[in-house]
């Protein structure tokens, strides 16, 4: 699993706009777990030519907010970790970032030591050639459009220090990566976000991304502020991708206001005589695997998906195969690809929410 987030999108109608999603950060939605968790990963980080501690050094879940921050001797520690499937990574600025996939089950208390080699550090150049260059900075609005989207909450992030980005033209086709993590701050939803942009890239009307994301919530000034940010991460929350498989693996279609039915890829829009409920779709749309959190995704043509019958929440599903397993949050456990286009294939990066993100 090389590819922790990919994103391909069209802007035109609802089955031709569609955005390739994969996610391959798995976590079970906190809902459905018990409240407190004694799961934990701890271990030491070394530097590959000395063998010296490496301190300072970020170790996160990634897409989630749990993490930690290696101390003089190199430990760290991350504790109280749901059951789930993650990618743990270790980033120092001085150091390559290495990550490796990992599942953690009930009571879990896991040990993983990293060796970590430097790199070149090619920071002062971009200080220098970016800030002054009018064609970054240019670029620098295309990276933030398409990464951040054009929601209420993308006006919301502020990018703290951008001339870590990489931007590169290849005719009227954009690459970039982040030669350090990229700091967001996230003033809607209170979040500070560090994101490694492994890759990203604009080819024509398509848009791809791998990223290795951890969120860190923000001290609110005052309860009138605290309050604000948990409405706008629930308004984030409702009628999310991740909000239905939420509501499907647990039984709650009707309760979660989602309205499922089977449409023609041609005829995304016609109406449908194949609707699912949350008592039809085990069977029919899923089934259960002999690992609790994992299903097995199976169903035909598309799937037309409606919040709270809200035709401009109006969404689409299709597998690439006949089969997909998934995490309870919907995420592939390989790097095959769940098509989404409508509604949910508009949503980009401000308007995703924590894989721990539990609603009040």
């Amino acid at each position: 699993m090389n590819t922790l987030w990919n994103f391909k999108s069209q802007r035109s109608n609802a089955c031709s706009g569609r955005i390739l999603f994969v996610l391959l950060l798995f976590t079970a939605p906190p809902s459905l777990l018990p409240a407190v968790f004694k799961n934990s990963l701890a271990g030491q980080l070394a530097d590959a030519s000395t063998g010296k501690a490496v301190y300072y050094a970020n170790v996160f879940l990634a897409n989630t907010t749990l993490g930690s921050t290696s101390d003089s001797s190199g430990s760290y520690l991350i504790k109280a970790i749901p059951p789930g499937h993650y990618t743990l990574v270790v980033a120092h600025i001085g150091y390559e970032t290495e990550q490796i996939n990992l599942q953690i089950g009930a009571g879990d208390k896991s040990i993983y030591n990293f060796v970590l080699h430097p790199r070149v550090m090619e920071l002062q150049s971009l200080y220098i050639e970016g800030l002054r260059d009018p064609e970054w900075l240019r670029q620098l609005e295309r990276f933030k459009k398409e990464f951040l989207g054009f929601s209420e909450n993308a006006g919301a992030c502020e990018m703290v220090n951008p001339e870590v980005m990489r931007l590169t033209l290849e005719g009227t086709n954009l690459r970039a990566a982040s030669a350090a993590p990229l700091e967001i701050i996230h003033h809607r939803l209170g979040y500070r976000i560090l994101v490694i942009i492994k890759s990203f890239f604009i080819r024509d009307d398509q848009t791809y991304y791998s990223l290795l994301p951890v969120f860190q919530p923000l001290t609110p000034k005052d309860a009138t502020q605290e309050k604000e940010w948990q409405v706008n991460r629930e308004q984030a929350f409702w009628g999310s991708y991740r909000h239905f498989f939420y509501a499907l693996f647990s039984g709650q279609l009707e309760a979660a206001q989602f309205s499922v039915e089977s449409v023609d890829e041609s005829r995304p829009f016609k109406a449908s005589m194949n609707r699912y409920t949350s008592r039809s779709a085990p069977g029919s749309i899923y089934s259960n695997t002999s690992y609790g959190l994992i299903k097995k995704i199976h169903f035909n043509n598309y799937l037309r998906i409606r919040y709270q019958e809200n035709f401009a929440k109006t969404s689409f599903l299709k597998l690439p195969f006949d089969t997909l397993q998934v995490d309870l949050t919907g995420s592939s456990m390989t790097d095959a690809k769940i098509i989404r286009s409508g509604y949910w294939g508009s949503i980009r990066f401000a308007d995703e929410l924590p894989l721990d993100y539990q609603p009040e």
